[in-house]
């Protein structure tokens, strides 16, 4: 159990570390009429998401993700299996991140 948690940990930082690299700075996001995201979805998204969809799910090196209209169990099979250059995140984000991602990606 402790291995894995440290794996975990490696694994996020890893990703912190590498994630801006390579993807370019957009331009400042439009102010929005949405709600502020959970700090546990900010959380997620920053951690997992913003390297390559943008700090605010705008687009950069991967699409533009937020606000998205595809329905709950679409976001979750993407999430967990991936798509076409994103990872799948099965097994890595508990099912909590992974419902407070979807919300966030949704603009609820």
């Amino acid at each position: 159990m402790r291995r894995s948690w440290w794996r975990v940990v490696a694994v996020l930082a890893l990703v912190l570390l590498l994630a801006p690299a390579g993807c370019q700075k957009a331009a400042e996001p439009a102010e929005s009429d949405q709600p502020p995201p959970t700090p546990v979805a900010a959380q997620v998204f920053a951690a997992n998401c913003a390297g390559c969809h943008g700090e605010q799910g705008q687009g950069a090196r991967g699409p533009a993700i937020k606000p998205s209209k595809r329905s709950e169990q679409e976001l979750f099979l993407i999430i967990a299996d991936g798509r076409g250059e994103m990872p799948a995140f099965r097994g890595r984000l508990a099912e909590s991140e992974v419902q407070a991602l979807i919300s966030f990606l949704r603009g609820e």
